[in-house]
């Protein structure tokens, strides 16, 4: 548990090419070299480009009430120079939706397809 810990809760997601990708990498060969290997290293495979992460993502709902939005961008997208007002497109996830389509200036409200929502008083 306390290895498991350590990746999970003290360096966190790591998306493939991100910084904490890197502390991982360098945390699990130190952790082997502790556990006594004599040839722990990295070893580079193949290019894969660039890497990402974020800092932050505010979405505000502005009309017709105001409300702060949870949200998180998508991996690898680029950053905006600043607000952008756009409209909000609901899509819902298939299983079998590879979530390849074109929504250019909007801001898309989705809905996972294991995600169920029930009206009051029913049963799961």
């Amino acid at each position: 548990m306390e290895i498991a810990s350590g990746l999970m809760d003290g360096i966190g997601l790591r998306l493939t090419g991100s910084p904490n990708m890197r502390r991982a990498n360098d945390w699990t060969m130190k952790k082997l070299e502790e556990f006594g290997l004599a040839n722990a290293h990295l070893e580079a495979w193949s290019p894969f480009g660039r890497g990402w992460s974020y800092e932050s993502c505010s979405v505000r709902l502005v009309s017709p009430d105001v409300a702060q939005l949870e949200a998180l961008p998508r991996a690898w997208t680029a950053p905006t120079n600043g607000p952008v007002r756009a409209q909000v497109v609901h899509a819902r996830a298939t299983k079998s939706g590879n979530g390849t389509g074109k929504s250019a200036a909007s801001i898309c409200r989705g809905t996972s397809p294991s995600v169920r929502s029930s009206s009051r008083g029913s049963s799961r």
